[in-house]
């Protein structure tokens, strides 16, 4: 317990299977928050988790983030991964996050350090954080990511390290335990101890290393009245039982939860040890196959090097007939519940609810309300607005299917809350501002907008380029000048970022502190409250003025303070833009400082669009155009530089699809049906740079679809998912082969592919030459020329193969080149009629799409 109050952490991920949220909130919270360990999330076993509902919990949700695993057998790990700038450590042993883990058990637990200065298990430290990146990639959650994002600052997880030799981290995601401790094995093992008080009822595990690793020996050790063991099932002859004891008498009065297995060869000896019991759905199966999610560490050593542990503090007695065992069942293979709940979240009026559910789920009723439901798949996502309600951390709702109604619990996180808890350690500035309640110096915060204006977002040629002089840039140097050192200047020297600093440091913040987060979220205070001065604050405000007309006259000032803040973040977001979207700033600046400016820009405008208030900062349309032109301009940027960062998959590309389907939906209105077509080929061209230039979506934007619907409500856009899915596939402007197959096949018609040289596709049907036919060849060449597959293939030719064979008309031949923008169409006939053949030049691509469109023949009238 005394490792997680160490101080100099800002993050800790932990996973548990039992999970008493009442004693982590009362006794481990607290020193978390208080040495700013700020970034907290839970990684737990999902359906263990419902015994924390009739729990008085208060910081679920605010101060720590929550994420249940779902499998068929149980999430087991015991983990404790510690980060900080430039140190990190990690526990990982057989404990969990309840009084007895803690407290009255005897667990088994190893931590393993790093710091600059010792970077022997750096290794480890990164093994152990891409296990959490596992779990959270196999069941993804929007939240956490608040916390892997902290993470990114860390460079050292990034680091090439080599494996130590001596000691390894392994968890069973994908492969079991056995494949992978089968490698650090010494060939010879003369014998095997076993301390575990969990067993399978058959000794799967027991008959595996006897068929494997061959040892003379094995004893196993068991505590009495704690054990499960099948102590009258048949033993291999070379397998003895213990009665364990420890040297230190307050042990044997507690009950022994550790697992710890040891190998000892002939010059090497090997221990494994952290949440596996010996059972196979512990060590035979992975998670990924039903069995238990457990992890390890593993040490190999010299003869005798872990005899402290096995010689000096465990006693090995002999089982007399008082000896007893208990029947509990080992943890496996779980009752797969009719509602997995994965997560929930409240938004201002909006309260997201998402869950896994393999029912049709028809209805949804929170408070009498009845919720939006969309699903893909068994994943659903509902939403209520909940303005009139106040919602405890931990809630209710009903959901109804078919044949019945389901009561599903759950726990909610509030945005603003965790924002606040992972923001907790402010600068001194921020902390003078958060202590006056009322905010009225307001110009303070108008000042330090102006300065981050001139200084954080551009570097420092563009700068330059703008004209403003890099000479009278920062305060701090006309501070400097004026021998006016002190703590103002300091901190608005980190403010400035340069081109060196960069590099160093994550662009957009201080000291990893997200900087424009805390302007804003004080900047909006005064938008957020009808009310300025609370009304049991009125009374003696009045007598403090003495008079209501000074009263009238004070608040009207904050009517004034109100509108210059409002033209001031207009500004801001103005200048903002232009300087981040400008030519000089994209032909210099690094891929990493625009996306993390260009996430921060977006963010920013949201929560100002989002804001009530008597004259609103954006209407919809300069909204939407605003983001729009962001994406245009990255778009542009994404074509000459290659662009990887987190943020895109995140942030910005449901921000981005979600603008694009906005236009599409407003493109509706129009009655021009040449604008309709201009508006739809241009988002095809933003859809299809997303795909090419940022990330690949042509198959996968469909685990977007929750999100965009999401941004879409913010704009007053209802639409379900398959709505949005249909529009995303109207305007694409590229297929994959298996979707242009899938097209083929629904016509029913016969065909053979020929993908070597150029594409030839030959059909097998009744021809009937004519105007229809025409149509029919238009949609056949429009097709392929948008399968991605084949965007680099230039020649394209269809053979119509005809049926009737009482038709003259044996086959038709329809050719064309993209590069040479030619079409040629080719007649033959049987019974020795002589072909014709027909050429038309200048047929762009282009002008096939349209005519696909238009549904016009034309263009094969010749």
């Amino acid at each position: 317990m005394e490792e997680l109050k160490e101080p100099g952490y800002s993050v800790i991920l932990l996973t548990s299977f039992s999970t008493d949220l009442l004693f982590f909130e009362r006794m481990i919270l607290r020193w978390l928050l208080e040495n700013n360990c700020n970034y907290i999330g839970l990684f737990l076993d999902g359906s263990s988790f419902s015994n924390n509902f009739d729990k008085p919990l208060s910081q679920i949700g605010k101060s720590y983030i929550v994420k249940p695993i779902y499998g068929e057998g149980v999430f087991h790990p015991k983990i404790f991964l510690m980060l900080g700038k430039n140190k990190a450590k990690v526990l990982v042993g057989s404990g969990n996050l309840t009084p007895a883990g803690f407290i009255t058990n005897t667990e088994i637990f190893n931590v393993i350090r790093f710091d600059k200065d010792n970077y022997d298990y750096l290794y480890i430290i990164q093994e152990v954080y891409k296990f959490f990146l596992f779990y959270n990639k196999e069941q993804k959650s929007k939240l956490i990511n608040t916390i892997f994002r902290k993470c990114e600052e860390y460079k050292y997880l990034k680091e090439r390290v080599y494996p130590s030799r001596n000691i390894m981290f392994l968890h069973n995601g994908e492969k079991t335990l056995q494949e992978q401790l089968v490698s650090f094995i010494p060939p010879i093992i003369k014998e095997i101890e076993i301390i575990s008080p969990y067993f399978d009822k058959k000794l799967y595990v027991l008959n595996k290393w006897i068929e494997v690793f061959k040892p003379e020996k094995i004893n196993i050790l068991l505590q009495d009245k704690t054990s499960n063991f099948p102590i009258n099932i048949v033993r291999p002859e070379n397998t003895d039982l213990y009665s364990l004891n420890f040297q230190h008498s307050e042990y044997n009065n507690k009950r022994y939860h550790g697992k710890i297995f040891h190998f000892k060869g002939i010059e090497e000896e090997v221990v494994m040890y952290g949440s596996a019991n010996f059972s196979r759905q512990a060590i035979l199966e992975s998670f990924s196959q039903g069995g238990n999610a457990e992890a390890v560490f593993v040490e190999r050593g010299s003869k005798e090097k872990f005899d402290s542990f096995f010689q000096k503090e465990i006693k090995r007695l002999p089982i007399n007939s008082n000896f007893q065992v208990v029947e509990t069942e080992i943890k496996s293979k779980t009752h797969l519940l009719s509602i997995q709940f994965l997560e929930a979240s409240r938004e201002g009026d909006i309260l997201t609810v998402s869950f896994l559910c393999d029912l049709s789920i028809k209805e949804a009723i929170f408070k009498n309300e009845r919720g939006s439901i969309t699903h893909l798949d068994n994943l659903y996502t509902i939403t209520w607005n909940v303005a009139n309600y106040e919602i405890s951390p931990l809630f209710s709702f009903e959901v109804k299917s078919n044949d019945e109604t389901l009561l599903a619990t759950g726990w909610v996180h509030d945005y603003l809350a965790l924002t606040d808890t992972q923001t907790m350690d402010k600068l001194s500035l921020y902390k003078t501002l958060e202590n006056d309640p009322y905010l009225t110096d307001y110009q303070n915060v108008v000042n330090l907008v102006k300065d981050l204006l001139n200084r954080l977002f551009l570097t420092e040629q563009d700068l330059t380029d703008k004209g403003h002089g890099v000479k009278t840039l920062t305060i701090h140097n006309r501070l400097e000048a004026n021998n006016e050192v002190g703590d103002t200047s300091q901190i608005i020297d980190d403010y400035y970022v340069n081109e060196e600093q960069m590099s160093k440091e994550v662009y957009g913040s201080i000291g990893g502190r997200n900087v424009l987060d805390e302007l804003i979220r004080q900047l909006l205070k005064p938008f957020n409250e009808t009310v300025i001065y609370e009304v049991d604050k009125q009374d003696e405000f009045i007598k403090q003025i003495n008079t209501k007309a000074e009263l009238q006259k004070k608040l009207s000032v904050e009517g004034i303070i109100r509108k210059s803040l409002y033209s001031q973040m207009r500004k801001f977001s103005r200048n903002f833009k232009e300087g981040i979207t400008s030519e000089a700033y994209l032909s210099q600046v690094s891929e990493e400082v625009l996306i993390t400016n260009i996430t921060l820009y977006q963010q920013f405008i949201w929560k100002l669009y989002n804001i009530e208030c008597d004259e609103p900062f954006f209407n919809k349309i300069d909204f939407i155009e605003e983001l729009y032109t962001i994406l245009n301009r990255l778009l542009q940027f994404a074509q000459t530089k290659d662009i990887n960062h987190s943020y895109l998959k995140d942030i910005l590309i449901p921000q981005f699809l979600s603008i694009v389907i906005a236009k599409d939906r407003f493109a509706d209105n129009e009655d021009n049906i040449n604008v309709i077509r201009t508006t739809k080929k241009q988002l095809g061209r933003n859809i299809y740079g997303i795909h090419k230039y940022l990330i690949p979506i042509r198959n996968d934007y469909e685990v977007y679809l929750p999100e965009v619907r999401t941004y879409l409500y913010k704009l007053d856009l209802n639409l379900s998912l398959e709505d949005i899915k249909k529009r995303i596939e109207d305007i694409f402007p590229i297929i994959s082969l298996k979707q242009f197959l899938k097209w083929i096949e629904n016509k029913n018609i016969k065909y053979r592919i020929n993908e070597e040289n150029e594409i030839s596709l030959r059909l097998y049907t009744h021809l009937k030459l004519g105007g229809e036919f025409n149509l029919t060849l238009i949609q056949y060449l429009a097709k392929v020329l948008s399968v991605e597959k084949w965007e680099y293939k230039s020649t394209f030719k269809f053979v119509w193969i005809n049926n009737n064979r009482e038709h003259n008309l044996k086959k038709f031949i329809l050719y064309y080149n993209r590069k040479k923008f030619v079409i040629k169409k080719k007649y033959i006939y049987r019974n020795d009629y002589e072909s014709i053949l027909s050429i038309r030049r200048n047929v762009y691509p282009s002008n096939i799409q349209d005519a696909a469109e238009k549904i016009d023949s034309s263009i094969l009238s010749f």
